[in-house]
């Protein structure tokens, strides 16, 4: 963060990145902490949503989302932040909206007994206590609970957002801190911490990265500021084969066949898919089912082929990727937002697999959008959402691309 500060000192980039205002140590009971103090901010665009004004009051059915005007500035400010990190040879790798922030206004002017946490029933936590019931010298009597600055947040026609949680962005700069940004010229070998429904083809199968995950991420942001809800649907999953199968499996049937290089990392791919790529099993593959055995031919595979679904008794201790119930008609849907039924609704075939990107995002894209916009908004969605990281472009080509001279989704008041 230090080594980004400095880069984006007296710069516009800087409009974009939250701002590292200090450092300090603090030795507790627990060892020595790194303490950072970072300028303030708002609510991240994950919670600012659910205050808006059009948002109120909550409705049973209704979807937050946010006006067409504001997702896209967020979307373009969120790519400039991108863009600005790139050049430097930064990835930022923990892409989503949980980590861009609102700005505040000058927080001198608000009297200081507004803005103190207090320390009242509401501001602490219940007593911590470990899960499996025995005592622990180590862990804290308590948590102080966040105080919320979104009245505070300045949502008006001028408002800025930044980037925040950049982890350790360079070697050496704040050292004990969890990387999560790295540097694209030496990118990490293990695991990182990106949200399970944001990663790539290439993290899901533990390939090689590079800052390309992060535009990835922009995509799959893309849909969810404009739509309300995730692209991939991989919520409740443990990080295990089943979650990675079904994801991989999800990004198929949006975006068409794996490249060979990531296929052939998917421990599982040839139990879903033939040799010429045909889909060949629909049911998702139980933790407890081992790979393919390579000796056997498809045709000697147990259960190589999609169900039979006249055969009821086959079937019925199967486990599908479960359709669910049709959704409304478009013109029943609220003004302000969608029904939100899940990711496997209103699907052409009875195994709850997904219509291509085009006509999913058709019959999902706002009221507001016409079509016309919406094949302008699916042309970015593919850019960045390119299978192979080699063909996703720059942030900086991103910023070229028609979306950004739309104007949608009503004037900003």
């Amino acid at each position: 963060m230090q080594h980004l500060n400095e880069l984006a000192a007296g710069t516009t980039a800087s409009h974009h990145l939250v701002a590292l205002l200090d450092q300090f140590y603090h030795q507790g009971p627990n060892g020595r902490h790194l303490c950072l103090v970072l300028e303030p901010m708002g609510p991240s665009v994950a919670a600012m949503v659910d205050e808006l004004p059009s948002n109120q009051p909550r409705r049973f059915g209704h979807t937050p989302t946010y006006p067409g005007w504001m997702a896209k500035r967020i979307l373009t400010q969120a790519l400039q932040g991108l863009k600005f990190m790139h050049q430097h040879g930064i990835a930022q790798a923990d892409f989503q909206q949980g980590n861009i922030l609102f700005s505040t206004p000058d927080l001198d002017s608000i009297p200081e007994e507004d803005l103190q946490q207090g320390m009242g029933r509401e501001s602490v936590s219940k007593p911590v206590r470990r899960r499996d019931g025995k005592g622990d010298r180590w862990a804290p009597r308590y948590l102080a609970n966040s105080k919320s600055l979104s009245k505070y947040a300045d949502i008006g026609p001028d408002f800025n957002i930044k980037l925040s949680d950049f982890g350790e962005a360079a070697p050496g700069l704040l050292t004990g801190v969890l990387a999560k940004a790295f540097n694209i010229s030496d990118p990490p070998k293990g695991n990182i911490n990106v949200p399970v429904g944001l990663r790539a083809p290439e993290l899901i199968v533990h390939g090689a990265i590079d800052e390309k995950i992060d535009i990835w991420s922009f995509g799959c942001l893309i849909f969810e500021l404009l739509v309300g809800h995730c692209l991939f649907s991989t919520e409740g999953y443990q990080m295990n084969q089943e979650c990675e199968d079904d994801h991989l499996l999800q990004i198929t049937e949006l975006l068409g066949d794996l490249p060979d290089k990531i296929f052939s990392r998917w421990s599982h791919g040839t139990l879903y898919f033939g040799p010429n790529r045909e889909r060949i099993r629909w049911e998702l593959m139980e933790e407890t089912e081992g790979p393919p055995d390579p000796s056997l031919q498809p045709d000697d595979q147990d259960d190589p082929a999609p169900w039979d679904i006249s055969d009821e008794e086959d079937d019925k201790d199967r486990k599908p990727r479960s359709p669910l119930p049709d959704s409304p008609p478009a013109e029943d849907l609220p003004e302000a937002g969608h029904f939100d039924f899940g990711v496997h609704d209103d699907l052409p075939n009875e195994f709850g697999a997904r219509p291509p990107l085009e006509e999913y995002f058709k019959t999902r894209k706002p009221k507001y959008m016409s079509d016309e916009e919406a094949s302008v908004v699916l042309s970015l969605l593919r850019q960045c959402l390119q299978l192979d990281s080699a063909d996703r472009p720059t942030a900086t080509q991103l910023l070229q691309h028609p979306f950004f001279s739309l104007e949608f989704g009503g004037a900003p008041k």
